[in-house]
């Protein structure tokens, strides 16, 4: 596909583009689907970091182009994860899980309440301290899954706070890895409508 695209935008521009030219270029890493460990380790990081500098990210400008579309075209393209199963430190259950889906609920009744950029602060703080120790734990196929669904809508509620205190690129970020976890989850009925 990537080389479809590149030629026909050389024939519309009447010159030769390479993949790079078009940004669809891709090196060896980038040819395979990122691991979904390899995944939540990198978005525990980005939490850990966007929790203690989040002014910082108002000023960064929103993912356009490719960026901002890869997500939606790995949802669309890619094979679903084989296994949410993670064996790190500490053990997590079901139980955890409803944790998750409790804080989800706390804090989008907190939204309603008073907005996002108060509420954006407690999620973003609560995804750095509570949920990053989650994701690195050991748990199951399906405590996986379902941990992984309840972050999503949480990660989701980061992302409205993020839009609402004009972060666009936080909100972007918050909307991707809630649209991967989803994915990841096996939760079919999170998918993108366009």
């Amino acid at each position: 596909m990537p080389d479809l695209i590149r030629a026909v935008l050389s024939e519309q521009l009447g010159r030769s583009l390479t993949l790079t030219d078009v940004g669809l270029a891709t090196t060896n890493n980038d040819a395979a689907p990122e691991a979904l460990s390899s995944y939540l380790d990198r978005t525990v990081a980005r939490w850990r970091s966007h929790a203690h500098e989040p002014s910082t990210r108002a000023q960064e400008p929103p993912l356009s182009r490719t960026a901002a579309q890869l997500p939606i075209w790995e949802w669309e393209n890619l094979p679903g994860d084989t296994t949410a199963a993670r064996d790190g430190a500490g053990r997590l259950g079901l139980h955890d899980v409803r944790t998750v889906i409790a804080a989800r609920g706390r804090y989008e009744e907190m939204y309603r309440q008073v907005g996002g950029v108060a509420t954006g602060t407690r999620v973003r703080s609560f995804l750095a301290n509570h949920a990053a120790i989650m994701l690195q734990a050991r748990y199951s196929d399906a405590v996986g899954r379902q941990l992984l669904r309840a972050l999503g809508g949480l990660v989701a509620i980061a992302g409205i706070c993020a839009y609402d205190s004009d972060s666009q690129r936080a909100a972007q970020m918050y909307y991707h890895q809630a649209l991967r976890f989803a994915k990841a989850s096996g939760d079919g009925n999170s998918a993108p409508t366009s």
